[in-house]
Order: structure tokens, then sequence, then C-alpha cells
């Protein structure tokens, strides 16, 4: 996840567009990592992580939530532990909690295609080979973050590790479609950024309804298409100033 510098320029764009389905996807992570039955959710112990395994359990504990009232079940309960680094690699994902900033990159703004630089909240990397079992480590820089924009940047780098990728669209106009929904798999920060339905949906069609099984990489599931239209009044996500879109 990446957060983008914000500027004083102010955009108000009002769209009004034919009310027809577009289909914005997830495409799934390249890695292809998804997770076994109960995998072992782990924390490293150390300075960082002071008071960060009760913020992260509760991050864990609201997507486990949601996908338990979706499927009508217990099967998602996900518990974290504290390891020290000689077990880092004994988890199937750990969170590592570092005081250091990321080297700040660029790239380029969704509506205006202008370049811009960010730092990096975040950061998933995943090896499913060398530890003999799924190994996913996640990395969050505090020094980049802040309290508006940590929990959803921790559901974010989760998510990815049970195997999702960024809501992106397929044509130009999902490209605004997602760039505009306040979904919390987009890949840059935003500040009404939170945990959707959609999100839950994209993992019950990865893994099914029963819970986490590692799945093998030739019968992954095609991208989760969204099959209907975000549908809201008017929704304004507060990138590089306030950016408005109504009747979509």
């Amino acid at each position: 996840m990446m957060y983008k510098k914000t500027t004083f320029t102010l955009f108000v764009i009002c769209l009004l567009l034919p009310s027809q389905v577009f289909a914005t996807q997830f495409i799934p992570y390249d890695m292809g990592i998804t997770q076994p039955k109960n995998p072992k959710i782990c924390i490293l112990d150390n300075s960082a992580q002071a008071d960060a395994f009760n913020f992260t359990q509760s991050v864990l504990t609201n997507i486990s939530t949601k996908l338990n009232y979706i499927t009508r079940s217990h099967d998602w309960d996900i518990n974290l532990s504290i390891i020290d680094i000689m077990h880092m690699t004994d988890c199937n994902i750990t969170f590592v909690y570092t005081l250091q900033r990321s080297d700040p990159i660029s790239f380029k703004e969704p509506i205006t295609h202008k370049p811009i630089q960010g730092h990096i909240l975040g950061y998933t990397s995943c090896d499913p080979e060398t530890f003999a079992h799924t190994y996913c480590e996640i990395d969050i820089f505090l020094l980049n973050n802040n309290k508006q924009y940590l929990f959803t940047t921790v559901e974010h780098e989760f998510l990815h590790a049970l195997g999702l990728g960024h809501r992106q669209g397929d044509t130009e106009r999902d490209m605004m479609r997602a760039f505009l929904s306040d979904d919390l798999m987009y890949p840059s920060a935003k500040t009404f950024q939170h945990l959707t339905t959609v999100d839950i949906l994209a993992i019950i069609h990865l893994y099914g309804f029963h819970g986490f099984h590692v799945i093998d990489s030739s019968k992954m599931p095609q991208s989760y298409v969204i099959p209907y239209s975000t549908s809201v009044k008017e929704y304004c996500n507060g990138i590089n100033g306030t950016i408005c879109i109504a009747h979509f």
C-alpha cells in the first residue's frame, strides 16, 4: 500500500454515467499464495512491536468476524502468536513492525497521470517453497504511517498474504471507478478506505466457504469480478483535495 503526499490542488468532478454494469476486478496476487487450514499467524517480538499485538489481533478479528458472518460459520477464526526472530519462518504469515522509513517512490496519479512521490506504508513478500510451507512476511513501516492509515494498511497487507491482489479496473472507466471506490484493496492509501463485503467475497471466491486451505496452483480460480457497480449517491475520497463522483 502506498501513501500519497497531499497537495493543495482542488478537484471537483461530477460524473453522470449511464446505469450499466462495469466489471472492476480483483487481480490475483502475482505469487499465487494461498494459506493452509488453520494458518499460523505471528508477530515478531522486537522493539517496534511494543503494544502492537492487541492492535494486530483486532485487525485479524475484524476480518474473521466478517468472514464468519457472511459464511454463517466459525471456520475463519484467526489468532496471533508472538515469536522471536529465530522462529519467524516457522509461521505461515509473520508481521514485522519496523521503525524505519521506506525509500520514496514515484508513480502516476490515476486521474491526471502526473508523476507524484509517496512512501510505502506496508509490503508483503511470500515464498511457497523455501521453508517447506507457505510463508509470507508483512513489513509495516511505522514511520511512514499514522493512526489514520495504520489499521487499513495492516488489513490490506494481510489480504495480500491470503492471496488477494489489488482492486483495479480492466478498462479505463473501471480504473476510474476503482480509484473512486473506498475499497481496501485499492493500491494507494485513501482516507475512507475500509474492508468491504466485496473484499470478503473475493476471499470466499478464492478459498470457498469452509475456511483456509491450500489450493493447487493449477486450480486457482479466475479473478474475482465484481458483478455489480458501486452504488452511492456521492463519494468524495479526499485525495489531492476533494474529488467527488455522483450517480454512479
